[in-house]
C-alpha cells in the first residue's frame, strides 16, 4: 500500500469522487435515452407530423416495375439492388455498386428510385452515394436525434461509439461486481421498504431496484458495448489484421459471395413468385429484398423477413436468381449456420427489447427506468455522507440538475422539432434546442438555490412541459387522434396520453406520493427485521 499525506489523500478522494459522478451522469444520459429509444419506432410515428405511415411489408406485384426501370440504368449499378417500402408507402429501389468516395472509403453508389406501386410511376429519382440519395428527413429529426444521442452522445465519428462502449463496459463491470458481492441477493428481492427514516428508506429503494435490475444491467451493457466496440474498433481491426485493410474482402468474408462467379447474361426470375414462395416458407411477408448481380447467371435473391409470432429473430431466405430455386436460409454472418451467427442475431432483440412485441418493450422500459433510478439514487446516497462539505454540495446540486435537466432538454428538443416541422427546419432546431436547454439548466443549477427548492422547481418544470407537449404536437404539427386512428396508428394517442399522465404525476408528485405512503410504525422488538445487504 502506498502511504500518502493526509492532504494528498483527500485530494485524490475528491478527484476519484468527481470522476465517478461525471461518469455516472454520462451513463444516466445513455441509459435514459436508451430506455426511451425502446419505443423509437413508435416515437418516430408520433413525431412525424402526418399520417403517411406506409407499410413495411412488400407487395406481391413489384416485378414489372423493377424490371422496367432496370433497363435504362447503367449496368455498373446492377451489382446490387435493394428493395423496400419507404415510410410514405412508395416502392424504394436502390440500384448500386461499391465505389470510393472523396475520403477514399468504399461506399454504396448508384440510383435510387421511388415508385408508386399502383401506377408504376417514378415519383422520385436521385443518383450518387447512399448518404446523398437518402437525405435526412425533417419529419424523422426527433427520432434520429434521440437514437444518435443514445448511440454516440452526439460525439462525431469514432469517438462517440468509443465513449458509449466504455460506459457500457463500466456498467457491465458494475453489474458483475454487484452479483459477486451481493451476499443476500435473493433476500433483498423481497425486502419491504420501511417508513420513517428517510436515508434508510432511500437505501431500501436503491437496493430493491438494483437487485431486480442486476441481470438486466449486465445484459444491456454487454450487448450495447458489443455494438459500440464492433463498429468503432472490432471491424476496422479485423479488416487491417486479417485482410490487410481491404474492406471489400472483409465484407465478402462476413456476408458471403457466390462460390463460382459467372458473369454470363441471364434473365432474373419473377420477383413476384419469389416473394410468394418466401412468404409461404417464412410465415411473414418480406421487409426487404436484395438482389446480387442483377442480370447475371450467378445472381441471387435474398428476402429478409421479420420474426413471426413466437420467434425472437427474423430470417433471410436465399433463392437462385435465374431459376428462383430455394437455396436455404442465409446466415447473417458467413455462409453456413454457426454459433456466432446465432449469438449475433440475438444481440439486437436482447438490447432493444423488441423480441416479444409491446410486452417485452414495456418490461425493458420499466427495467431501464429502474436502472436510471439506481444510478441517481446510488450517487445521491454516496454524496449524502459528504453533504457538510462545501465542494460536494456543488456536486449534489449538479446531480439534481442533470437528473431533471436531461429529460427536460429532451422535451424542449421535441417542442423545437414540432415548431420547426412546418418550415422543414427540424434537423437543425431539434439538437440546437437540446444544447441550449442543457446550457441554461446547468447555469441555473450553478446558482445558489436551496437544494430542495431546486429539486422541486425542476420537477415541476418537467411535469408542466410534458403536459404541454401533446397539445403542441396536435395543434402545431398534427395529426389528430382521429386521423391517426383512421390511418391505423394507435401509437399517436397512446403516447400522447402516456406523456400527459407522466407530466401530471410529476407536477403533483407530493399529492400522488401521499396517496401511496404508508405510515411509519414501530416493529416489535422480538421480531427480526429484514435489512438489505450492504
Amino acid at each position: 500500500m502506498i502511504a500518502l499525506e493526509q492532504a494528498k489523500t483527500k485530494r485524490l478522494i475528491a478527484v476519484h469522487g468527481w470522476s465517478g459522478i461525471i461518469i455516472a451522469a454520462l451513463l444516466y444520459v445513455v441509459v435514459l435515452t436508451g430506455t426511451i429509444a425502446v419505443f423509437a419506432h413508435e416515437i418516430g410515428v408520433w413525431s412525424r407530423g402526418d399520417v403517411a405511415l406506409g407499410h413495411h411489408e412488400l407487395g406481391h406485384r413489384i416485378d414489372h416495375v423493377v424490371r422496367q426501370n432496370a433497363r435504362d440504368l447503367d449496368p455498373a449499378y446492377m451489382e446490387e439492388v435493394s428493395i423496400r417500402t419507404s415510410s410514405d408507402g412508395y416502392l424504394d429501389v436502390f440500384f448500386h455498386t461499391h465505389a470510393p468516395n472523396a475520403e477514399g472509403q468504399i461506399r454504396d453508389k448508384g440510383v435510387r428510385l421511388e415508385i408508386d406501386q399502383a401506377t408504376g410511376e417514378v415519383v422520385g429519382r436521385a443518383e450518387g452515394f447512399r448518404s446523398e440519395v437518402y437525405p435526412r428527413e425533417a419529419a424523422s429529426a426527433f427520432e434520429r436525434f434521440l437514437v444518435q444521442l443514445h448511440i454516440r452522445l452526439h460525439i462525431p465519428g469514432f469517438w462517440g461509439l468509443l465513449a458509449t462502449g466504455v460506459l457500457g463496459l463500466w456498467m457491465m463491470i458494475s453489474g458483475i461486481s454487484g452479483i459477486l458481492t451481493h451476499r443476500h441477493a435473493i433476500r433483498d428481492l423481497f425486502v419491504p421498504e420501511r417508513g420513517g427514516k428517510r436515508l434508510v428508506s432511500a437505501r431500501d429503494r436503491h437496493v430493491l431496484s438494483g437487485t431486480w435490475g442486476l441481470l438486466f444491467a449486465f445484459l444491456v451493457a454487454f450487448t450495447g458495448s458489443f455494438f459500440s466496440f464492433a463498429g468503432s474498433i472490432g471491424i476496422p481491426v479485423v479488416g487491417m489484421v486479417a485482410f490487410g485493410g481491404d474492406q471489400a474482402k472483409l465484407v465478402e468474408a462476413v456476408i458471403g459471395v457466390p462460390s463460382d462467379p459467372d458473369a454470363t447474361p441471364a434473365t432474373l426470375a419473377s420477383l413476384d413468385y419469389i416473394i410468394m414462395d418466401a412468404e409461404d416458407r417464412a410465415g411473414t411477408a418480406p421487409e426487404r429484398i436484395t438482389i446480387m448481380n442483377y442480370g447475371r447467371a450467378d445472381s441471387s435473391v435474398l428476402t429478409q423477413h421479420p420474426p413471426r409470432n413466437g420467434d425472437i429473430t427474423g430470417s433471410l431466405y436465399m433463392f437462385d436468381g435465374p431459376t428462383r430455386t430455394f437455396e436455404g436460409i442465409k446466415p447473417v454472418l458467413g455462409t453456413v449456420p454457426s454459433v456466432s451467427n446465432t449469438a449475433f442475431n440475438l444481440m439486437a432483440p436482447l438490447h432493444f427489447g423488441h423480441f416479444a412485441g409491446v410486452i417485452s418493450k414495456l418490461i425493458w422500459l420499466a427495467l431501464g427506468a429502474a436502472m436510471c433510478f439506481v444510478i441517481l439514487s446510488g450517487s445521491r446516497l454516496w454524496m449524502k455522507r459528504r453533504e457538510d462539505q462545501p465542494g460536494w454540495q456543488v456536486v449534489r446540486r449538479m446531480l439534481v440538475t442533470v437528473s431533471y435537466g436531461c429529460p427536460i432538454a429532451l422535451v424542449f428538443a421535441a417542442y423545437a422539432h414540432f415548431l420547426a416541422l412546418p418550415f422543414k427546419a427540424s434537423l437543425w432546431w431539434t439538437p440546437a434546442a437540446f444544447v441550449v436547454a442543457s446550457i441554461v439548466l446547468l447555469g441555473y443549477g450553478c446558482m445558489k438555490t436551496e437544494l430542495s427548492l431546486l429539486d422541486e422547481r425542476l420537477r415541476r418544470l418537467l411535469g408542466a412541459s410534458l403536459i404541454g407537449l401533446p397539445v403542441c404536437r396536435i395543434f402545431v404539427a398534427g395529426p389528430s387522434w382521429g386521423d391517426a386512428l383512421q390511418a391505423g396508428s394507435t401509437a399517436v394517442p397512446v403516447l400522447d396520453i402516456a406523456i400527459f399522465a407522466t407530466g401530471a404525476v410529476l407536477l403533483w408528485w407530493p399529492e400522488v406520493e401521499r396517496l401511496f405512503q404508508k405510515p411509519a410504525r414501530e416493529e416489535p422488538s422480538a421480531r427480526p427485521v429484514l435489512e438489505p445487504a450492504e
